[in-house]
């Protein structure tokens, strides 16, 4: 008897305190549950306001410390804190460059959503194929950009006055997304060749003779025949195109680069697009611009990037969480 009532005096305290961790339990569980309840609340509160694209105060400091997405592409989040603040930096650009009249709000924001969808996809894209920049390849760009302007100061006040933005947000926002696009050409324009994304491109050079008065037509038309025909009795084209260009190509002896279809006007093309490898065109071609001596260097089959980024446009799946219409759907 002595010793059951032991028992039950050593196991009391054993079961008050699984009693008090029990009823903490409950108290702990109740406490974060109802922290998850009022999260969940202020979110649907605060994305119903982005919704209805508020830009009050309170509502843009919620958005930002709950991410609160803008958009979605192929479950891509573009936050509607990064929707506001390039939004903003492309009106401080408008009004830098005295614009801000000709553009209206409402295009800035469709430029700046398509923009942002731009980017998202890419990084979507990217990761799928496993593609990555290093730091390396970001201060390389970076530094030409310094380079290009002459000090990181004079680089910093150029992206401060236009945008508002700091060196580091512009990496962000633009130099990033733009070396990660590069990426993702050079490896699907170095994979074998699709034929639904397969166009023609060539390597052309040309001589422009600038016709800027009509009445110097002819003359203007004189001369690039006689150079032709200098060129056809065995003379340097890329010699004579240093001589006679009048457009920037000249230093580079006429050389246009690769281009496909649509980069040139119809009536250069034509000419070009009909010429073999290492062919010279026998006419001359007249464009807008005066007169062309042209000759095809290389030509080649390769992927389309452009194709190849309009087709996942097309299918991708695209949610717009703010009142600015769907830029794919237009």
């Amino acid at each position: 008897m002595e010793e059951t009532q032991k028992k039950d005096v050593q196991l009391a305290p054993v079961q008050a305190q699984k009693a008090g961790q029990s009823t903490a339990l409950v108290l702990v569980g109740g406490f974060l549950g109802a922290i998850a309840l009022v999260f969940i609340v202020g979110y649907l509160i605060v994305n119903q306001q982005v919704s209805k694209g508020s830009e009050h105060q309170l509502v843009v400091k919620a958005a930002t410390v709950l991410q609160v997405p803008a958009a979605k592409i192929n479950g891509q989040r573009i936050l509607y804190s990064d929707f506001l603040e390039d939004k903003y930096a492309l009106l401080s650009f408008y009004e830098s460059e005295g614009a801000n009249e000709e553009v209206s709000e409402e295009e800035i924001e469709q430029g700046v959503v398509s923009r942002l969808l731009a980017t998202a996809l890419v990084e979507y894209l990217v990761d799928q194929e496993g593609i990555e920049i290093s730091e390396e390849d970001i201060k390389t760009r970076t530094d030409a950009l310094i380079a290009e302007v002459g000090s990181e100061e004079l680089l910093l006040a150029d992206i401060q006055e236009k945008y508002g933005w700091t060196i580091e947000t512009f990496v962000k926002k633009v130099v990033r997304p733009l070396l990660l696009e590069e990426k993702l050409r050079e490896v699907f324009e170095s994979a074998d060749v699709d034929d639904a994304y397969a166009i023609e491109e060539v390597r052309a050079r040309h001589i422009l003779f600038l016709v800027e008065d009509e009445a110097e037509d002819a003359l203007v038309k004189e001369q690039a025949q006689s150079v032709l025909d200098r060129i056809k009795a065995g003379e340097d084209f890329a010699t004579l195109a240093q001589e006679f260009g009048s457009d920037g190509t000249a230093e580079q002896g006429g050389d246009l680069g690769w281009f496909g279809r649509g980069m040139m006007v119809p009536e250069f093309e034509d000419a070009i697009f009909v010429l073999d490898a290492g062919q010279l065109g026998q006419e001359l071609v007249q464009t807008q611009f005066g007169y062309h001596i042209v000759q095809v260097d290389e030509k080649r089959t390769v992927n389309d990037f452009a194709s190849y980024m309009q087709e996942q446009f097309m299918t991708a799946n695209v949610d717009i969480n703010i009142p600015v219409a769907n830029p794919l759907e237009q």
